[in-house]
Formats: C-alpha cells, structure tokens, sequence
C-alpha cells in the first residue's frame, strides 16, 4: 500500500516538474524516402512524410525538391509557354468601291464601308464542293429547281411567259422618210416621184406596255409625169396628188398561242383642188395571229383599201422567223406582200439584210381633169424587189430595185375607163430614226 502510493506521488512529481520536457518530446519512424524530406520545425511525423513541391530553376515543377527557406523569397509562377502553332492569316476586308465590299446608307459614317467578316463573295474553296449561289436554297429537296413565279402551262408547245414582263415603252418607235421613183416618159409612160415621212407614236393601252396603241400621222406627196394625151386617149392626170392620213395599229396578246393585227386609217387623198366626201378614204387591216412556235405564226384576215377597183382583200399566210444560231432567214409567205430576208455578216455593231419582196402598189384619189371635171382615179401595180437593209440602234435604212408591171389607171367618169402604162423600173430608198 505504501509503496504504491510512493509510486503514484513520484509520477505525479515528474510530471510537475518535466512539462518541458514533455512539450519537446518528438516521435519518429522510418520513411520509405530516407532522410530527404525533412519536416518543418515543431511538426510531428506520423508514418510517411507527404511529398513537398516546388520550382525548379529551369520552370518546371518538380516533386521532391528543396522547400525554400525561411527568409528567402519565394520564386514566381512559371510561365507556361503555349505550342507555336502558325496563326491563320487575318482577314482584310475589301474597301468600299473594291469588288467585295457593301456599302450600308444607313450607316452613321460617311467613310468607306466594309464587307463583313466572312469569305467575300466568289471566294474559292479549298476542295471541289464551292459556295453555292445566291438563289440557293438551302432547305429545298436536293437537285430541285427554284419554283418559277408564273408556272407555264404544261399543255403550252413551248417554253414562253404566259404573260410578257413589264417594261419601258419607248414614245415615238419611228420617223420616216421614203422615196420612190418609177421611170416613165414618153407615149404609154407613167411616171411617178413619191415622197412620204410618217411617225410611229405608242401609248400604253389597257396598262400593258408590251402591246401598245400605234399612232401614225404621215404626208406623202406624189408628181406623176405622163399619161401621154391624145385625143383618142384623153388620160390626163394632175401633175400632183397627195395623200395626208392618221393611223392607229393595236397588236395584242391574248394568250401566248393566240394574237391579233389590227389597223384602222383615215386619211384625205387628193389633189386639192377640190375636196369632198370621194377624197376621204377609210382603210384598215384585220388578221387573226396564231403561234404554233417561237418561230412559226400563222396570220389570216383581210385587207380593206377602200380603191375603186378594189375594195377589199383577202390577207394571211405563213411567218417563219428561226432562232439561235440558224435565225439569219426571215420568210414572210404572206399575201399581198410576201417578203424573204437572209441576214449577212455583221459590220460594227450593224445588222445587214439581204431580202427580195412583193407588194401590191398604188392609191386613190379625187382629181379633177384637164376639162375641169372631176373625177375618181385609182393606180394599181404588182411590185417586185431586191433590196440591202442595215439595222443598227436608233438608225435603220434600206435600198431596193424592182420591177413594176400589171399596171393601169382606172377612171370612175372617165372617159377612157381604163389606161395601161408599160412596165417600169423603179428605186427606192427609206431611212429610219
């Protein structure tokens, strides 16, 4: 009992007297490391000492390298110097007025503009698979066409616009001057000079430009030499006659397959001397106009000419203009005035055309004689020519020689009823603005 209670005071005693001791004490065991890592002061080691971290001189962390020590600085982060990969090439955007560029009017500055970011347009890629173009869309079935604002009928023979697009129609289609001169002197001789100038006007006429109303004034002027007068043939003429008339032309367009040509003319055809209701003549035009192509038509109607041997005519035939490479023949079977055209070489920015023609000439008027009576007199001819035209913007023209034949004179009081001149050469020469 004593000697337990002396044990129990002597521990009790080391215990007050050694708290230093106690305090400084430090336990140890062995690292699998050796005696690289070396604790900081105070720590206690239990079992492994972690590893400690920090930078090496050349940057690069590394385990198991020196602490700093307590008083020096500390060095500073690493750089990390990332991979030298080629950078692209910037982008330079086009200036405005360059190809490329935009321009944007409601900009706040009036400086150049510049295209946005993004491959200008027309760019190459890189590969066989290129951009595709502007009126591309994106989300249509692949290989399907863009749908066509006016769908064509599929019972239609050809590819036309069921209605033609809008346009600017210009005023005055054109102003011309044409003259002809048909030999003539002397017995069975009939001579004739004729100056004619006319205008073509055109106004919108049910608010379609492409097929216009066709206005035309024109004055023509005809000297007539002969027929030679004898008293068994009294056939004498004026030496003058004139012919002043206004004409409106309509074209129109009912269905791409189906048209028409239609005129209407009036006009005062004397030689003014005396005028009544004989000198005013009323003539027109009426043909139907079928497409069975782009470059064949069909055209039948009839001709009014209001003459006093001829009142009316029958009209019509077969048009046949070819396109693309083989349109260079143009051939009008038409009757009264057929006409053939072959297209020649071009010659600075000029098309020229040879053609060969028919046409049924002549007029009307109220004269009056050399007795003073007045009277009715038709001339009639069949005309046939070879001519040279040359077209070009805003100038045409046109230079033919023919034949005049199956001519006569009609007279309505006469007498003689009827005289027949001789067949005749005849010129002619026409320019157009």
């Amino acid at each position: 009992m004593d000697r337990g209670l002396r044990l129990l005071t002597a521990i009790i005693l080391c215990l007050l007297v050694s708290p230093t001791a106690m305090g400084q004490a430090r336990v140890q065991f062995p690292s699998l490391l050796g005696d690289t890592a070396v604790p900081p002061p105070g720590a206690t080691v239990v079992g492994t000492a972690p590893p400690t971290f920090a930078p090496a001189a050349d940057g690069q962390w590394s385990p198991n390298a020196t602490p700093p020590v307590h008083g020096q600085p500390v060095p500073g982060p690493v750089q990390n110097t990332p991979p030298n990969y080629a950078a692209p090439p910037a982008y330079q955007a086009p200036v405005y007025g360059q190809p490329g560029a935009t321009f944007d009017p409601l900009a706040p500055s009036l400086g150049p503009q510049t295209a946005p970011v993004g491959p200008v347009p027309g760019a190459q890629f890189n590969g066989t698979i290129q951009p595709p173009p502007s009126t591309w869309d994106p989300y249509a079935p692949p290989g399907s066409m863009p749908p066509s604002l006016l769908p064509q009928d599929p019972y239609f023979p050809y590819n036309t616009p069921a209605f033609p697009t809008a346009g600017i129609q210009r005023f005055l289609q054109e102003a011309r001057l044409d003259y002809v001169w048909l030999a003539g002197h002397g017995e069975k001789e009939f001579g004739v000079n004729e100056v004619e100038v006319f205008g073509t006007f055109a106004f919108p006429f049910f608010h379609n430009t492409q097929t216009p109303l066709l206005v035309t004034p024109g004055f023509a002027v005809h000297f007539w030499e002969g027929p030679v007068t004898t008293p068994e043939n009294p056939a004498d003429l004026p030496p003058v006659a004139y012919d002043a008339y206004l004409e409106g032309a309509w074209n129109p367009q009912v269905t791409p397959m189906f048209g028409a040509e239609l005129a209407f003319r009036v006009g005062l055809h004397s030689d003014f001397s005396r005028l009544d209701s004989h000198s005013i003549r009323y003539q027109g035009r009426g043909l139907a106009v079928l497409a069975f192509s782009p470059n064949m038509k069909v055209k039948a109607g009839v001709w009014y000419l209001d003459r006093n041997r001829i009142k009316l005519l029958p009209a019509g035939g077969v048009v046949w203009t070819p396109q693309g490479p083989d349109g260079n023949v143009v051939l009008e079977i038409l009757f009264p005035n057929p006409r053939i055209a072959f297209r020649l070489a071009d010659y600075y920015n000029t098309e020229w055309w040879l053609y060969g023609r028919g046409e049924y000439g002549g007029g009307a008027w109220t004269i009056t004689r050399a007795n003073g009576d007045h009277d009715r007199v038709d001339y009639n001819d069949l005309r046939a020519a070879v001519g040279l035209e040359f077209i070009r913007p805003r100038l045409s023209g046109l230079f033919e020689v023919g034949i005049a034949f199956e001519r006569e004179i009609v007279y309505v009081v006469g007498p003689p009823s009827v005289t027949r001149p001789n067949p005749t050469v005849f010129l002619r020469g026409s320019v157009a603005f």
